[in-house]
Protein backbone atom coordinates (compact mmCIF):
# COMPACT_ATOMS: atom_id res chain seq x y z
CA UNK A 1 0.00 0.00 0.00
CA UNK A 2 1.39 3.40 -1.00
CA UNK A 3 1.47 6.33 1.41
CA UNK A 4 -1.29 8.27 -0.39
CA UNK A 5 -3.52 5.13 -0.30
CA UNK A 6 -2.75 4.74 3.41
CA UNK A 7 -3.75 8.36 4.05
CA UNK A 8 -6.94 8.04 1.96
CA UNK A 9 -8.09 4.81 3.60
CA UNK A 10 -7.38 6.12 7.14
CA UNK A 11 -8.64 9.65 6.44
CA UNK A 12 -11.13 9.90 9.35
CA UNK A 13 -8.76 8.33 11.87
CA UNK A 14 -5.93 10.67 10.86
CA UNK A 15 -8.25 13.71 11.20
CA UNK A 16 -9.28 12.59 14.71
CA UNK A 17 -5.64 12.00 15.75
CA UNK A 18 -4.49 15.35 14.37
CA UNK A 19 -7.38 17.23 16.00
CA UNK A 20 -6.43 15.65 19.32
CA UNK A 21 -2.83 16.87 18.92
CA UNK A 22 -3.98 20.36 17.93
CA UNK A 23 -6.46 20.56 20.84
CA UNK A 24 -3.73 19.71 23.40
CA UNK A 25 -1.16 22.04 21.86
CA UNK A 26 -0.19 24.81 24.39
CA UNK A 27 0.77 27.30 21.62
CA UNK A 28 -0.34 28.75 19.27
CA UNK A 29 -4.00 28.95 20.36
CA UNK A 30 -6.52 26.74 18.55
CA UNK A 31 -9.47 28.30 16.71
CA UNK A 32 -12.82 26.52 15.98
CA UNK A 33 -12.31 27.08 12.22
CA UNK A 34 -8.91 25.36 12.45
CA UNK A 35 -10.46 22.28 14.10
CA UNK A 36 -13.41 22.02 11.67
CA UNK A 37 -11.92 23.15 8.33
CA UNK A 38 -8.13 23.55 8.55
CA UNK A 39 -7.05 19.97 9.41
CA UNK A 40 -9.17 18.17 6.73
CA UNK A 41 -7.90 20.70 4.17
CA UNK A 42 -4.25 20.01 5.19
CA UNK A 43 -4.72 16.22 4.97
CA UNK A 44 -6.58 16.29 1.63
CA UNK A 45 -3.87 18.45 0.05
CA UNK A 46 -1.08 16.14 1.33
CA UNK A 47 -2.80 13.00 -0.03
CA UNK A 48 -3.33 14.63 -3.46
CA UNK A 49 0.33 15.65 -3.67
CA UNK A 50 1.52 12.10 -2.80
CA UNK A 51 -0.91 10.65 -5.36
CA UNK A 52 0.49 12.88 -8.11
CA UNK A 53 4.00 11.67 -7.15
CA UNK A 54 3.01 8.09 -8.11
CA UNK A 55 1.64 9.04 -11.54
CA UNK A 56 3.59 9.03 -14.80
CA UNK A 57 3.95 12.84 -14.71
CA UNK A 58 7.21 13.91 -12.99
CA UNK A 59 7.08 15.51 -9.52
CA UNK A 60 6.64 19.30 -9.81
CA UNK A 61 7.88 21.44 -6.93
CA UNK A 62 6.12 24.38 -8.59
CA UNK A 63 2.77 22.56 -8.38
CA UNK A 64 3.25 21.91 -4.64
CA UNK A 65 4.31 25.55 -4.12
CA UNK A 66 1.26 26.88 -6.00
CA UNK A 67 -1.07 24.61 -4.02
CA UNK A 68 0.56 25.60 -0.72
CA UNK A 69 0.32 29.31 -1.59
CA UNK A 70 -3.43 29.01 -2.31
CA UNK A 71 -3.84 26.85 0.81
CA UNK A 72 -1.98 29.42 2.95
CA UNK A 73 -4.08 32.25 1.46
CA UNK A 74 -7.35 30.33 2.17
CA UNK A 75 -6.38 29.70 5.81
CA UNK A 76 -5.22 33.26 6.36
CA UNK A 77 -8.54 34.47 4.87
CA UNK A 78 -10.32 32.29 7.49
CA UNK A 79 -8.42 34.18 10.19
CA UNK A 80 -5.64 31.62 10.89
CA UNK A 81 -2.16 32.87 11.82
CA UNK A 82 1.06 31.76 10.11
CA UNK A 83 2.07 29.97 13.34
CA UNK A 84 -1.16 27.91 13.18
CA UNK A 85 -0.50 26.98 9.54
CA UNK A 86 3.11 25.93 10.28
CA UNK A 87 2.18 23.84 13.36
CA UNK A 88 -0.83 22.24 11.64
CA UNK A 89 1.41 20.93 8.84
CA UNK A 90 3.74 19.47 11.45
CA UNK A 91 0.87 17.90 13.44
CA UNK A 92 -0.57 16.25 10.29
CA UNK A 93 2.86 14.86 9.35
CA UNK A 94 3.38 13.50 12.91
CA UNK A 95 -0.10 11.90 12.96
CA UNK A 96 0.60 10.12 9.62
CA UNK A 97 3.97 8.79 10.86
CA UNK A 98 2.57 7.56 14.22
CA UNK A 99 -0.47 5.82 12.67
CA UNK A 100 1.73 4.15 10.04
CA UNK A 101 3.99 2.81 12.79
CA UNK A 102 0.96 1.67 14.84
CA UNK A 103 -0.51 -0.25 11.88
CA UNK A 104 2.90 -1.49 10.66
CA UNK A 105 2.44 0.25 7.33
CA UNK A 106 5.68 0.63 5.37
CA UNK A 107 6.71 4.16 4.28
CA UNK A 108 9.43 4.09 1.63
CA UNK A 109 12.38 6.47 1.72
CA UNK A 110 11.14 8.25 -1.41
CA UNK A 111 7.64 8.72 0.07
CA UNK A 112 9.08 10.01 3.35
CA UNK A 113 11.34 12.38 1.36
CA UNK A 114 8.28 13.63 -0.62
CA UNK A 115 6.34 14.07 2.65
CA UNK A 116 9.13 16.24 4.15
CA UNK A 117 9.53 18.21 0.90
CA UNK A 118 5.78 18.96 0.88
CA UNK A 119 6.05 20.19 4.48
CA UNK A 120 9.08 22.41 3.69
CA UNK A 121 7.55 23.95 0.55
CA UNK A 122 4.14 24.46 2.19
CA UNK A 123 5.64 26.30 5.19
CA UNK A 124 7.87 28.47 2.96
CA UNK A 125 5.03 29.41 0.63
CA UNK A 126 2.65 30.10 3.56
CA UNK A 127 5.21 32.44 5.14
CA UNK A 128 5.84 34.16 1.80
CA UNK A 129 2.08 34.61 1.14
CA UNK A 130 1.58 36.06 4.63
CA UNK A 131 4.46 38.55 4.00
CA UNK A 132 2.91 39.55 0.66
CA UNK A 133 -0.49 40.23 2.25
CA UNK A 134 1.17 42.30 4.99
CA UNK A 135 3.09 44.30 2.33
CA UNK A 136 -0.16 45.10 0.48
CA UNK A 137 -1.80 46.21 3.73
CA UNK A 138 1.20 48.43 4.56
CA UNK A 139 1.14 50.01 1.08
CA UNK A 140 -2.60 50.83 1.47
CA UNK A 141 -1.89 52.35 4.90
CA UNK A 142 0.90 54.50 3.38
CA UNK A 143 -1.44 55.70 0.62
CA UNK A 144 -4.13 56.76 3.13
CA UNK A 145 -1.50 58.51 5.24
CA UNK A 146 -0.26 60.46 2.18
CA UNK A 147 -3.81 61.57 1.32
CA UNK A 148 -4.32 62.75 4.89
CA UNK A 149 -1.09 64.78 4.84
CA UNK A 150 -2.03 66.32 1.46
CA UNK A 151 -5.49 67.36 2.72
CA UNK A 152 -3.91 68.90 5.83
CA UNK A 153 -1.57 70.97 3.66
CA UNK A 154 -4.49 72.14 1.50
CA UNK A 155 -6.41 73.34 4.54
CA UNK A 156 -3.36 75.19 5.88
CA UNK A 157 -2.88 76.92 2.52
CA UNK A 158 -6.55 77.94 2.44
CA UNK A 159 -6.26 79.39 5.97
CA UNK A 160 -3.16 81.40 5.01
CA UNK A 161 -4.96 82.77 1.92
CA UNK A 162 -7.97 83.83 3.99
CA UNK A 163 -5.67 85.53 6.52
CA UNK A 164 -4.03 87.52 3.72
CA UNK A 165 -7.42 88.57 2.36
CA UNK A 166 -8.53 89.86 5.76
CA UNK A 167 -5.29 91.81 6.18
CA UNK A 168 -5.77 93.44 2.75
CA UNK A 169 -9.36 94.38 3.58
CA UNK A 170 -8.23 95.95 6.86
CA UNK A 171 -5.54 98.00 5.10
CA UNK A 172 -8.08 99.21 2.50
CA UNK A 173 -10.52 100.32 5.19
CA UNK A 174 -7.75 102.13 7.00
CA UNK A 175 -6.86 104.04 3.83
CA UNK A 176 -10.50 105.01 3.30
CA UNK A 177 -10.76 106.39 6.83
CA UNK A 178 -7.48 108.31 6.41
CA UNK A 179 -8.74 109.82 3.14
CA UNK A 180 -12.01 110.91 4.73
CA UNK A 181 -10.10 112.48 7.61
CA UNK A 182 -7.85 114.42 5.21
CA UNK A 183 -10.88 115.69 3.29
CA UNK A 184 -12.54 116.87 6.47
CA UNK A 185 -9.32 118.57 7.54
CA UNK A 186 -9.17 120.48 4.26
CA UNK A 187 -12.76 121.68 4.69
CA UNK A 188 -12.02 122.93 8.19
CA UNK A 189 -8.86 124.65 6.94
CA UNK A 190 -10.85 126.48 4.26
CA UNK A 191 -13.44 127.71 6.74
CA UNK A 192 -10.69 128.75 9.18
CA UNK A 193 -8.85 130.66 6.42
CA UNK A 194 -12.00 132.63 5.68
CA UNK A 195 -12.30 133.54 9.33
CA UNK A 196 -8.77 134.22 10.41
CA UNK A 197 -5.26 133.89 8.97
CA UNK A 198 -3.82 132.76 12.22
CA UNK A 199 -6.22 129.86 12.49
CA UNK A 200 -5.52 128.96 8.82
CA UNK A 201 -1.77 128.76 9.52
CA UNK A 202 -2.32 126.67 12.62
CA UNK A 203 -4.71 124.35 10.77
CA UNK A 204 -2.22 123.93 7.89
CA UNK A 205 0.50 123.00 10.35
CA UNK A 206 -1.74 120.45 12.07
CA UNK A 207 -2.76 119.01 8.72
CA UNK A 208 0.87 118.53 7.74
CA UNK A 209 1.57 116.76 10.98
CA UNK A 210 -1.37 114.43 10.50
CA UNK A 211 -0.34 113.63 6.93
CA UNK A 212 3.19 112.82 8.05
CA UNK A 213 1.88 110.54 10.77
CA UNK A 214 -0.47 108.82 8.32
CA UNK A 215 2.35 108.25 5.81
CA UNK A 216 4.57 106.85 8.54
CA UNK A 217 1.80 104.54 9.73
CA UNK A 218 1.05 103.38 6.20
CA UNK A 219 4.70 102.59 5.55
CA UNK A 220 4.96 100.65 8.79
CA UNK A 221 1.87 98.58 7.91
CA UNK A 222 3.21 97.82 4.42
CA UNK A 223 6.54 96.70 5.88
CA UNK A 224 4.80 94.48 8.45
CA UNK A 225 2.58 92.95 5.74
CA UNK A 226 5.58 92.18 3.52
CA UNK A 227 7.47 90.65 6.47
CA UNK A 228 4.48 88.50 7.43
CA UNK A 229 4.02 87.36 3.82
CA UNK A 230 7.67 86.29 3.60
CA UNK A 231 7.42 84.45 6.91
CA UNK A 232 4.32 82.58 5.78
CA UNK A 233 5.97 81.62 2.48
CA UNK A 234 9.04 80.32 4.28
CA UNK A 235 6.87 78.36 6.74
CA UNK A 236 4.96 76.74 3.86
CA UNK A 237 8.24 75.73 2.17
CA UNK A 238 9.54 74.24 5.42
CA UNK A 239 6.27 72.37 5.93
CA UNK A 240 6.42 70.96 2.39
CA UNK A 241 10.01 69.77 2.92
CA UNK A 242 9.10 68.23 6.26
CA UNK A 243 6.08 66.48 4.73
CA UNK A 244 8.24 64.98 1.96
CA UNK A 245 10.82 63.82 4.53
CA UNK A 246 8.09 62.24 6.69
CA UNK A 247 6.69 60.45 3.63
CA UNK A 248 10.14 59.12 2.69
CA UNK A 249 10.82 57.94 6.25
CA UNK A 250 7.37 56.34 6.33
CA UNK A 251 8.12 54.32 3.20
CA UNK A 252 11.51 53.30 4.63
CA UNK A 253 9.91 52.19 7.91
CA UNK A 254 7.26 50.15 6.04
CA UNK A 255 9.90 48.41 3.89
CA UNK A 256 12.08 47.61 6.93
CA UNK A 257 9.10 46.32 8.94
CA UNK A 258 7.82 44.08 6.12
CA UNK A 259 11.22 42.49 5.43
CA UNK A 260 11.87 42.07 9.17
CA UNK A 261 8.46 40.41 9.70
CA UNK A 262 9.13 37.95 6.87
CA UNK A 263 12.60 37.18 8.28
CA UNK A 264 11.19 36.59 11.78
CA UNK A 265 8.45 34.28 10.51
CA UNK A 266 11.00 32.27 8.49
CA UNK A 267 13.29 32.08 11.53
CA UNK A 268 10.45 30.81 13.72
CA UNK A 269 9.70 28.09 11.17
CA UNK A 270 13.38 27.05 11.07
CA UNK A 271 13.61 27.23 14.87
CA UNK A 272 10.73 24.76 15.20
CA UNK A 273 13.02 22.11 13.68
CA UNK A 274 10.35 20.89 11.27
CA UNK A 275 12.10 22.25 8.15
CA UNK A 276 15.73 22.22 6.99
CA UNK A 277 17.62 25.51 6.76
CA UNK A 278 18.78 24.59 3.22
CA UNK A 279 15.18 24.50 1.91
CA UNK A 280 12.83 27.20 0.65
CA UNK A 281 12.19 28.59 4.14
CA UNK A 282 15.92 29.25 4.51
CA UNK A 283 15.93 30.96 1.11
CA UNK A 284 13.08 33.26 2.21
CA UNK A 285 15.08 34.19 5.32
CA UNK A 286 18.19 34.90 3.21
CA UNK A 287 16.30 37.17 0.79
CA UNK A 288 14.76 39.12 3.67
CA UNK A 289 18.13 39.71 5.37
CA UNK A 290 19.73 40.77 2.06
CA UNK A 291 16.89 43.25 1.47
CA UNK A 292 17.39 44.72 4.96
CA UNK A 293 21.11 45.19 4.31
CA UNK A 294 20.49 46.92 0.96
CA UNK A 295 17.96 49.34 2.50
CA UNK A 296 20.40 50.29 5.26
CA UNK A 297 23.33 50.72 2.81
CA UNK A 298 21.25 53.06 0.62
CA UNK A 299 20.11 55.10 3.62
CA UNK A 300 23.71 55.49 4.88
CA UNK A 301 24.86 56.62 1.42
CA UNK A 302 22.08 59.22 1.29
CA UNK A 303 23.07 60.51 4.76
CA UNK A 304 26.70 60.91 3.66
CA UNK A 305 25.59 62.81 0.55
CA UNK A 306 23.25 65.13 2.48
CA UNK A 307 25.94 65.83 5.08
CA UNK A 308 28.46 66.72 2.36
CA UNK A 309 31.14 64.43 3.83
CA UNK A 310 34.16 64.29 1.47
CA UNK A 311 36.55 61.37 2.06
CA UNK A 312 38.08 61.10 -1.37
CA UNK A 313 41.19 58.98 -1.88
CA UNK A 314 43.01 57.16 -4.64
CA UNK A 315 41.01 54.01 -5.47
CA UNK A 316 42.72 51.17 -7.35
CA UNK A 317 39.91 49.83 -9.54
CA UNK A 318 41.20 46.27 -9.89
CA UNK A 319 40.96 45.61 -6.13
CA UNK A 320 37.77 47.70 -5.89
CA UNK A 321 35.98 45.66 -8.59
CA UNK A 322 37.07 42.37 -7.00
CA UNK A 323 35.41 43.43 -3.73
CA UNK A 324 32.26 44.65 -5.49
CA UNK A 325 31.93 41.46 -7.56
CA UNK A 326 31.88 39.27 -4.42
CA UNK A 327 28.71 40.95 -3.12
CA UNK A 328 27.22 41.27 -6.62
CA UNK A 329 27.58 37.53 -7.28
CA UNK A 330 25.43 36.78 -4.21
CA UNK A 331 22.62 38.95 -5.63
CA UNK A 332 23.02 37.36 -9.08
CA UNK A 333 22.88 33.79 -7.72
CA UNK A 334 19.77 34.64 -5.67
CA UNK A 335 17.95 35.73 -8.87
CA UNK A 336 19.46 32.94 -11.06
CA UNK A 337 21.34 35.47 -13.26
CA UNK A 338 24.79 35.07 -14.82
CA UNK A 339 27.14 37.95 -13.89
CA UNK A 340 30.19 38.55 -16.12
CA UNK A 341 33.00 40.76 -14.75
CA UNK A 342 35.77 41.70 -17.17
CA UNK A 343 39.39 41.92 -16.00
CA UNK A 344 40.64 45.37 -14.94
CA UNK A 345 44.00 46.96 -15.83
CA UNK A 346 46.05 47.11 -12.58
CA UNK A 347 47.11 50.68 -13.47
CA UNK A 348 43.55 52.04 -13.60
CA UNK A 349 42.62 54.25 -10.62
CA UNK A 350 40.30 57.16 -9.75
CA UNK A 351 40.15 59.74 -6.97
CA UNK A 352 36.81 59.24 -5.18
CA UNK A 353 35.08 58.36 -1.92
CA UNK A 354 35.23 54.53 -2.04
CA UNK A 355 32.02 54.11 -0.01
CA UNK A 356 29.98 56.40 -2.26
CA UNK A 357 31.44 54.86 -5.43
CA UNK A 358 30.66 51.34 -4.14
CA UNK A 359 27.10 52.44 -3.33
CA UNK A 360 26.65 53.82 -6.86
CA UNK A 361 27.98 50.66 -8.57
CA UNK A 362 25.98 48.28 -6.32
CA UNK A 363 22.75 50.26 -6.82
CA UNK A 364 23.17 50.05 -10.60
CA UNK A 365 23.92 46.31 -10.39
CA UNK A 366 20.89 45.68 -8.15
CA UNK A 367 18.75 47.64 -10.63
CA UNK A 368 20.09 45.42 -13.45
CA UNK A 369 19.42 42.21 -11.47
CA UNK A 370 15.89 43.39 -10.63
CA UNK A 371 14.76 43.86 -14.24
CA UNK A 372 16.76 41.07 -15.93
CA UNK A 373 14.74 37.81 -16.14
CA UNK A 374 16.02 34.55 -14.62
CA UNK A 375 18.72 32.79 -16.70
CA UNK A 376 19.61 36.22 -18.14
CA UNK A 377 23.02 37.95 -18.26
CA UNK A 378 24.43 41.07 -16.61
CA UNK A 379 27.90 42.41 -17.52
CA UNK A 380 30.24 44.65 -15.47
CA UNK A 381 33.03 46.26 -17.53
CA UNK A 382 35.80 48.74 -16.59
CA UNK A 383 37.99 50.48 -19.20
CA UNK A 384 40.04 53.64 -19.86
CA UNK A 385 39.04 56.20 -22.51
CA UNK A 386 41.08 59.39 -23.22
CA UNK A 387 41.97 60.25 -19.64
CA UNK A 388 38.63 59.02 -18.30
CA UNK A 389 37.55 55.77 -16.63
CA UNK A 390 34.26 54.19 -17.77
CA UNK A 391 32.44 51.65 -15.57
CA UNK A 392 29.59 50.03 -17.56
CA UNK A 393 26.72 47.84 -16.33
CA UNK A 394 24.74 46.16 -19.13
CA UNK A 395 21.48 44.28 -18.40
CA UNK A 396 18.82 42.37 -20.35
CA UNK A 397 15.72 44.23 -19.13
CA UNK A 398 14.24 44.36 -22.64
CA UNK A 399 14.91 48.06 -23.16
CA UNK A 400 13.05 51.18 -22.07
CA UNK A 401 9.35 51.67 -22.77
CA UNK A 402 8.15 54.52 -24.99
CA UNK A 403 7.31 56.81 -22.04
CA UNK A 404 10.55 56.34 -20.06
CA UNK A 405 13.25 59.03 -20.18
CA UNK A 406 16.70 59.31 -18.62
CA UNK A 407 15.57 62.30 -16.54
CA UNK A 408 12.63 60.34 -15.13
CA UNK A 409 14.73 57.25 -14.33
CA UNK A 410 17.21 59.21 -12.21
CA UNK A 411 14.50 61.07 -10.26
CA UNK A 412 13.69 59.86 -6.73
CA UNK A 413 10.91 57.23 -6.77
CA UNK A 414 11.26 57.17 -10.59
CA UNK A 415 13.32 54.00 -11.16
CA UNK A 416 10.48 51.46 -10.64
CA UNK A 417 10.29 50.00 -14.13
CA UNK A 418 8.13 47.14 -15.36
CA UNK A 419 6.47 44.77 -12.82
CA UNK A 420 8.93 44.64 -9.89
CA UNK A 421 7.76 47.45 -7.55
CA UNK A 422 9.93 46.50 -4.54
CA UNK A 423 12.25 48.91 -2.76
CA UNK A 424 12.01 52.63 -2.10
CA UNK A 425 12.77 53.73 -5.66
CA UNK A 426 15.87 55.68 -4.53
CA UNK A 427 18.66 53.56 -6.10
CA UNK A 428 19.28 55.40 -9.38
CA UNK A 429 18.83 58.84 -7.82
CA UNK A 430 21.39 58.02 -5.08
CA UNK A 431 23.76 56.58 -7.71
CA UNK A 432 23.75 59.83 -9.71
CA UNK A 433 24.32 61.98 -6.61
CA UNK A 434 27.14 59.70 -5.40
CA UNK A 435 28.93 59.77 -8.78
CA UNK A 436 28.56 63.56 -9.02
CA UNK A 437 30.02 63.89 -5.52
CA UNK A 438 33.05 61.93 -6.80
CA UNK A 439 33.50 64.41 -9.68
CA UNK A 440 31.93 62.23 -12.38
CA UNK A 441 28.70 61.75 -14.28
CA UNK A 442 26.31 58.87 -14.96
CA UNK A 443 24.32 58.26 -18.15
CA UNK A 444 22.21 55.52 -19.74
CA UNK A 445 21.93 54.05 -23.22
CA UNK A 446 18.90 52.10 -24.48
CA UNK A 447 19.35 48.82 -26.40
CA UNK A 448 15.83 48.40 -27.89
CA UNK A 449 14.47 44.90 -27.48
CA UNK A 450 17.50 43.79 -25.44
CA UNK A 451 18.32 45.96 -22.40
CA UNK A 452 20.12 49.06 -21.11
CA UNK A 453 23.72 50.16 -20.48
CA UNK A 454 24.45 52.44 -17.51
CA UNK A 455 27.87 54.17 -17.63
CA UNK A 456 29.76 55.82 -14.73
CA UNK A 457 32.22 58.35 -16.22
CA UNK A 458 35.04 59.47 -13.87
CA UNK A 459 38.34 61.33 -14.42
CA UNK A 460 41.33 59.02 -14.25
CA UNK A 461 43.71 59.47 -11.28
CA UNK A 462 47.31 60.37 -12.07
Amino acid sequence: MTLHEFITSNHDELIASTRAKVAHRPWPLVSPEEMENGIPLFLTQLAETLRLENTEAPYSATAIGTSATKHGGDLLAMGFTVSQVVHDYGDVCQAVTELAAEKAATITTEEFHTLNLCLDNAIAEAVTEFGRLQTEAAAESGRLHTESVTESGRLRTKAATESGRLETAAATEYGRVETAAATESGRVDTEAAAEQGRLRTKAATESGRLETAAATRSGRLETAAATQSGRLHQALQQETSAREEIERLGYLAHELRNKLNTAMLSFQALKSGKVAYVGNTGAVLGRSLTGLRDLIDRSLAEVRLDAGIDRSERVALRVFMEEVSVAANLHAEDRDIRLTVTSVDPALAVTADPHLLASAVMNLLQNAFKYTPAKGNVALRTQADKGRVLIEIEDECGGLTHNETEKEMFRSFGDRRKTDRSGLGLGLAISRRAVQACGGEIRSRDLPGKGCVFTIDLPSAA
